[in-house]
């Protein structure tokens, strides 16, 4: 009666299980699953000679199977496990014969929102629209990504949520801002170097082409204004040649004649994201030619002696959430 039912359910299912239930999942119940789950006092009052997967209430029981195999509580502790390969198809036959309608039929599954649908519910709520990269991809079941076998939760998501909502409340709920805009500097001299830089006192020269770095944690998104105070060793036909850069990208590049006695500030604007950034300044044209005659003339250096960063310069209107929801009128009404 057991394996008439299972063909039963192989062949009224999907088509195309009964080669992988012939092969290897009935050999599998006959030699693992029957013994136990059979006759008149089945563990766990579970028979499989009962079953009848066209009812709800069985097609809920044959869910729980498939539940209890993923978890590696079937077999019991104390028999041994299955070997990956038959526990694999198991699984891959319960997933095509149970398939979405699981979820139709017994109403009992609980799964968690996928992305697109987290995604809109936050866009909803709060008036924020979260990036498609911001979370990851969900996994896909028999063609779609709404079926609660394979929406499972790990404790990297629930972590990727909760940073996903710290970034969702900055964004919903702008905190009051001082009249002064914030800056920040720091010496060239305190900058991240690599091999082709290195400290004057508070400056910091570069001899070769290269960049020295600042990394600082932006409150929000918005506009900020980006200073670098530079000079340069000048020699070649050239003037020293920079750029600010923000995120790994050029902001601007600019041309540096001044000698040290001139030095001038170099500006950039940008409209950059919340969270962690590294800023840099980056030296474009090394010029070295040791035999010039001219002993000013053998060496082409750029010399920061500070960054500055300042903003967000911008005054950004509050979300949607933050008007309807926390504005005057509806705190008058609590």
């Amino acid at each position: 009666m057991l394996i008439a039912l299972l063909l039963c359910t192989s062949s009224s299912s999907h088509v195309g299980d009964d080669a992988l239930f012939a092969e290897r999942v009935r050999p599998l119940l006959e030699a693992r699953c029957i013994a136990c789950h059979s006759g008149d006092e089945p563990e766990g009052d579970f028979d499989l000679e009962a079953l009848d997967p066209s009812f709800p209430a069985q097609i809920r029981a044959w869910s729980a199977v498939r539940k209890r195999v993923r978890a590696g509580e079937m077999p019991p502790k104390q028999k041994p496990p299955l070997v990956a390969e038959d526990r694999d198809a198991l699984l891959a036959w319960l997933d095509a014969a149970l398939g979405p309608e699981v979820e139709m039929a017994t109403g009992s599954a609980l799964r968690r929102l996928n992305r697109r649908e987290y995604r809109n519910t936050i866009r909803d709520l709060f008036g924020v629209a979260i990036e498609a990269d911001e979370l990851p991809a969900d996994e896909i079941g028999h063609g779609f990504d709404t079926i609660g076998a394979v929406l499972s939760t790990s404790e990297l998501l629930v972590e990727t949520h909760l940073r996903l909502a710290e970034r969702v409340a900055e964004r919903a709920v702008l905190l009051p801002e001082p009249d002064e805009t914030p800056r920040a500097r720091i010496d060239g001299s305190k900058m991240g170097a690599g091999m082709s830089s290195n400290a004057q006192g508070k400056f910091r020269g570069l001899f070769s082409n290269g960049e020295i770095t600042w990394t600082c944690k932006l409150p929000r998104e918005g506009d900020y204004v980006l200073r670098a105070r530079v000079h340069g060793d000048q020699a070649g036909d050239e003037p020293c040649r920079m750029s600010i850069r923000a995120a790994n990208r050029d902001l601007l590049r600019a041309d540096v004649p001044e000698r040290a006695a001139d030095a001038r500030t170099v500006e950039a604007f940008a409209h950059l994201g919340a969270g962690s950034t590294k800023f840099a300044v980056a030296f474009l044209n090394d010029y070295y030619a040791p035999t010039a005659e001219d002993p000013k003339q053998r060496d082409r250096n750029l010399v920061v002696e500070w960054f500055e960063l300042e903003g967000p310069i911008d005054r950004p209107e509050p979300s949607r959430f933050q008007r309807e929801e926390l504005g005057p009128k509806r705190r008058g009404n609590l």
